[in-house]
This record gives structure tokens, sequence and C-alpha cells, in this order.
């Protein structure tokens, strides 16, 4: 029992142990040392148990390392040298209780682990990427390498592979917030060319830019997360963006040169002048909300707009020559004093007289045409009879205010020709005129002309 009671190994309890056992099988244990006998069994039970304990762990451990090696699984080898090393400082920390022949086993089993863990890191490490698209799957891939792997690679000693385990681990989870970003982007980026494909229907040029502001912001975020991750799509969606951004560009340009051509434009007719007023009208919709473009449309718009009305005031038929050149020296002098200090395609005097040249162009046209249609009829003057002949006196005698001192001699003529005629046929024309009277006219002048 005192040989039993000095040893200190778990090892030495177990031999104690068993050679009792074989000897109390021969000799009986002594009432006296029958509790000492006792309180040793236990003690040895229990080293029993730790020597039990440590083989199963060292099983498991080396179950681990083995297995690792074969799947080349760095996790399962770091795993399984953790336990190896766990074992070893245990063993060491508890003095005499284990053997320095069963710490020194450990050792080769330990460093094995450890060199095939340096071999084969980096191959390994390169093959380790988040497989789930789970939103918890990047946290728990970043768990799984840093706080379960990295800390059995740290407690190794493996600074260096572990400084490689938190770089990638960054930056696969830097990947995958990447392709996150890039989906959320290909997304937006594919509504907008969605809603943007038909281009045609935007013509106003503040609309227009923005469209291209936008499309070119998606074109530079589209080539950098190609520079990233090179995903094909990314080219085709850039392209469409790129083919919006030519149209839209095409578009401006266009209403610019249509702006542009406004300041060498000219009219010489009243159609000229209601296709300019249109084309500026639809120019100035268009260029709402750019305050710059927009100022010298609406100064057009307001100049066109005041000729419009002077070209009808121009073309009012009722109006004599003399009116006619009052007018035209008062619209002169209005558009002078409203639009003469205005920088416009169309400077007021000049167009004013341009205009007032147009009208008297028109009623000169209008007065022959007019007079001429009056002659033709009355060539055939000395055939008609009384109602047709007074039918045309009456048209004669009420000209239209468009004749000139020209045409009015000349009408003069026509009438001279026409009162002849009914001369010829004064009695019939008498009675083509009294028959043209109201009843109680018809009565007042038979009782003028009735013989007292």
């Amino acid at each position: 029992l005192d040989e039993w009671e000095e040893a200190d190994s778990h090892l030495a309890k177990k031999s104690c142990l068993e050679r009792a056992l074989d000897l109390q099988t021969r000799i009986p244990v002594p009432e006296s040392l029958r509790y000492r006998h006792q309180l040793l069994i236990q003690q040895s039970e229990k080293s029993i148990k730790e020597l039990m304990k440590l083989n199963n762990g060292q099983d498991d451990a080396r179950s681990k390392i083995e297995k690792g090696k074969e799947r080349g699984d760095i996790s399962l080898l770091a795993w399984g040298a953790s336990d190896i090393l766990r074992l070893v400082n245990n063993m060491t920390s508890q003095g005499t209780l284990w053997s320095a022949q069963q710490i020194a086993e450990l050792g080769p089993v330990y460093e094995e682990a450890r060199q095939t863990i340096i071999q084969g890191f980096d191959e390994w490490l390169r093959q380790q990427s988040v497989t789930d698209s789970s939103p918890t799957a990047p946290g728990a891939f970043q768990h799984k390498m840093i706080k379960v792997i990295g800390a059995n690679i740290k407690q190794l000693n493996l600074d260096e592979q572990y400084e490689k385990l938190e770089k990638h681990t960054a930056n696969v989870l830097k990947n995958i917030q990447n392709i996150a970003n890039a989906q959320l982007l290909l997304t937006e980026v594919r509504l907008w060319v969605s809603s943007h494909s038909n281009t045609s229907r935007f013509v106003r040029v503040s609309e227009l830019r923005d469209l291209q502001q936008t499309g070119t912001d998606y074109v530079r975020k589209l080539q950098v997360i190609y520079d990233k991750l090179e995903l094909p799509e990314i080219l085709d969606l850039r392209t469409a963006v790129s083919d919006i951004l030519k149209t839209v560009k095409s578009t401006e340009a266009d209403l610019m040169q249509r702006a542009a051509r406004l300041w060498n434009s000219t009219f010489g007719s009243e159609a000229d002048l209601h296709n300019l007023l249109e084309e500026v009208e639809f120019l100035t919709g268009s260029f709402e909300g750019c305050p710059e473009d927009v100022e010298d449309l609406n100064i057009m718009r307001n100049v066109l707009r005041f000729y419009n009305q002077a070209m009808q005031q121009l073309g009012n038929t009722s109006l004599s020559w003399d009116e006619f050149e009052e007018c035209s020296v008062k619209l002169k002098n209005d558009a002078d004093a409203e639009y003469g200090e205005e920088e416009i395609p169309w400077p007021a005097d000049e167009t004013i007289e341009c205009m007032a040249s147009i009208a008297a162009n028109q009623r000169t046209v209008a007065g022959n045409t007019w007079i001429e249609s009056l002659a033709k009829e009355a060539q055939a003057v000395q055939q008609m009879s009384v109602a047709e002949a007074s039918r045309l006196h009456d048209k004669a005698s009420g000209p239209p205010a468009i004749l000139s001192t020209e045409h009015i001699d000349k009408l003069q003529e026509i009438i001279s020709k026409i009162e002849c005629r009914l001369s010829q046929l004064k009695v019939d024309w008498l009675v083509e005129k009294y028959n043209e009277l109201s009843v109680a006219m018809q009565k007042d002048f038979i009782a003028t002309i009735s013989i007292p």
C-alpha cells in the first residue's frame, strides 16, 4: 500500500491497482487496511478514466487528422492538431500524472499534422467560398472561417496562414457584397432601359439631358462592376444603355439644330408665317425647363404672334388703300416700340414692311381678279335683259375696298356701259326697279308720279 500511495502517475496507479487486485485473489485485505485500500482503488479508477479519456481524445484527434489528410480538408486537420495540442498542454500542466513518454508520443502526430496544414493550406484556401444564397450565409461563412477554423490555426501558431485566412475571408465577403450590389444595379438598369426604350416620346430637352446624365452614370457604374466581377450580362446591359444614349443625344442635337435654324429663317407668305409660328411653339415646349434656351424662344413666339395678328389686320379686305397705309404705319410703329431693341431673326421695321408688301400684292391681285371678272361679265351687256343689266349695275355700284385708283377708273368705264344699256331699256328697267320695291314703297311711288 505504501508503494501504491507513492505512485504519482496515472499509469503507475493503474499498475498498482492491477497488482492489488491480483494479490487480493490470493490474500484477503486486512480489516485495518481496508479503508486505505478502498481509497487507493478509487484514486486508481479515476486515473484509469483519465487514461481512457486520453485514449479517446487521441483517437478522435487522430481520426480528424487522417480524414483531413484524405480529403485535403485543412479545417479537419487544424481541428485534430488543435485537439492534440490541447491534450499535450493539459497533460503537461498536470505534472507527474502523465509520463514524459506519454506526452512525447503525441509530438510527432502534432508536428506531422501541422506541416500538412502548412503545405496544403493555400490550395485549400482558394476553394473556400460561400455556396449558399441565403441571407445568413455570409455571416455563417465568416464565423466558420474566423471563429472556428481561424481559432484553431491561431492556436497552432500558424500566423502567416491566419493572416491569409483573414484576407481571403474578407475578400470573399466583399465579393459577395459586390455581387449583391451588382444585382441591385442590374435590376435598376434593366427597369430603366425597359422604361426608356422608346425615346421618341421624350421631346423636352430637359428630360433628354436628365436621361443623358442618368444613362452616363449607369454606364460608368456598370464598367466599375464589370472590372470587379466580369459578368457577361453587364456588357449586354451596358450596350443597351449606350444605344439609348445615342438616340437621346441624336434627338437633342436635332432639337438644337431646329432651334438654331430659326435665326436664319425668313417668311414670304402668310403660310410661311404660320409654319414658323408652329415650329417656335413646338420648340418653346421642347425647351421648357431650360431657362437660357427658352428665353429667346419665348421672345420669338411673342414676336411671331404679333406678326400673325398684324398679317390678319393687313389682310382685312374691308380697308381702303388709305386705311391700309395707315394700318401699315401704325403696325410698324407698334412693332418698333415693342420689339425694336430685341435680338430677333426678323427685324420689326423690315418685317412689317415685307408683310405690308405681301398684303398689298394680295390686295392688288384680288382687285385685278374682281375687276377682270366684272369686265368679262360686262362684255355681254348689250345682250342682257333689264334684270341682268340691273343686277350687274348693282354689283358694279358696290365695289370692294381693295380696288386701286386704276381699278376705279376701269370700273367707271364698265358702269357707263351698263348704264348705257339700261338707258336703252329705261321702261323695262324702271319696271324692274319698281318690282324690287316693297308694296308700301310701290304705293308711294305711284302717288308720287300720279298727275293731279
